[in-house]
Formats: C-alpha cells, structure tokens, sequence
C-alpha cells in the first residue's frame, strides 16, 4: 500500500501521483488503519520533518504498536550512532 498525507493525493493511483504517465494498479490512501489492516512487515516513512516531531511520533508509534517495522527519513535526529559530520 502507499499511504499519503496530502488529501489531494488519497484515492489516486500512484502511477499518476508519480508523473509516469499511466495507472499502476495501487491507489494511495490517506487511511492509516487501512495501512495497518494490510500487515506489512516493514514500511518507509516519508514524513514531514523533525519540525513536526509530535506528529510523526504519533504515526509511527501506531506503526509500531501494530508490529511494523519503520524505518523514516523525518527523524533525522534519531540516527544512532550519532552522526559526526
């Protein structure tokens, strides 16, 4: 499933979201229970960034509590070991 955030994009299929130009069969949905409902093993968090750290606490602590694994690209601040750059 793809999960989408923006309500200008739920109910459209994601070929189209993503410019290709055709339909690919998979339409996105802004329902997270129904992303749960579907029991992936894991899943890739796109979420808004560590500015909006309540909300993607929120969401990816229901992924988790559903036995989700998450792996996102919002909390750059988690990373461990700390980054040194």
């Amino acid at each position: 499933g793809v999960g989408v955030s923006n309500p200008d994009k739920a109910g459209r299929d994601v070929g189209e979201i993503c410019g290709l130009g055709r339909d690919l069969g998979l339409t996105a949905t802004d329902d997270v229970d129904a992303l749960i409902a579907l029991k992936p093993d894991a899943l890739v968090h796109y979420g808004p960034t560590a500015a909006h750290a309540d909300a993607n606490i929120e969401l990816i602590t229901r992924f988790l509590r559903a036995g989700i694994d998450v792996c996102s690209t919002a909390m750059t601040p988690w990373i461990w070991p700390t980054m040194h750059l």
